[in-house]
């Protein structure tokens, strides 16, 4: 299913162009790589989607379930924002807070009542391997933790898309190769992945498809083996 769609999208600051006339499918359960040079309109892309900043030109369309339609998500963005997590490529948690605190400040945002918060917040422990590291200063955490942290931050409120902007920047590759595995498990779990990088050998063993920006464009977008053929 089309879960996202973004048609002639462009966007402009004053007079500079940073995008123009992308389109895009996002379908649901995929891993999309967005693959693309530092400062060539990744970051910008990604905040689109999300909501953060509107597009100039074109429209992004999210499928409703609710109309069996694809409707203008940021005509809509109130009622769906709780359905996208977004980990930007800088920390964004509280290092003066502990791992369980910042989840729950996070879990808080969405406004999710109390017993369900902390259900959420005991599975995403386990489930990124943190829980025995709960009680620790984020800033006290390594790297590699704190990269799984800021990601659970973002999966708190059990979102059906995840976002991630260079989610292996700064991080050694034995530690990249740990998030990669935990963003696999992310996707079998059932949640839509999107992410961003400049790296294609990084992202080709994740990614079920790949866009290319180029120039502010998509130059191209396909599957994995299709695009390890050209």
């Amino acid at each position: 299913m089309e879960l996202l769609k973004l048609k002639g999208v462009g966007k402009s600051f004053k007079k500079t162009q940073i995008l123009e006339d992308v389109d895009m499918i996002i379908e649901e359960g995929d891993i999309l790589g967005i693959i693309g040079q530092s400062g060539g309109g990744k970051t910008t892309l990604l905040n689109m989607i999300t909501g953060f900043i509107e597009p100039s030109e074109g429209e992004i369309l999210y499928y409703s379930k609710t109309y069996n339609e694809h409707r203008d998500l940021n005509d809509n963005l109130p009622k769906i924002k709780k359905f996208f997590g977004f980990t930007p490529q800088h920390n964004s948690f509280y290092p003066r807070l502990t791992v369980k605190e910042n989840l729950w400040h996070f879990g808080k945002l969405y406004e999710i009542d109390e017993v369900t918060l902390k259900n959420n917040i005991r599975n995403l422990l386990n489930f990124t391997h943190l829980i025995d590291h709960q009680n620790k200063l984020a800033d006290q955490l390594s790297g590699g933790m704190q990269k799984r942290l800021d990601i659970s931050c973002s999966l708190v409120h059990k979102p059906k898309i995840l976002i991630l902007d260079e989610p292996t920047a700064d991080l050694d590759p034995i530690l990249r190769q740990g998030v990669w595995e935990l963003v696999r498990k992310i996707n079998k779990m059932g949640t839509t992945v999107i992410l961003a990088s400049h790296l294609f050998d990084e992202v080709e063993s994740v990614c079920d498809r790949v866009a290319i920006l180029h120039k502010g464009k998509i130059a191209k977008a396909a599957p994995v083996d299709q695009l390890k053929k050209l």
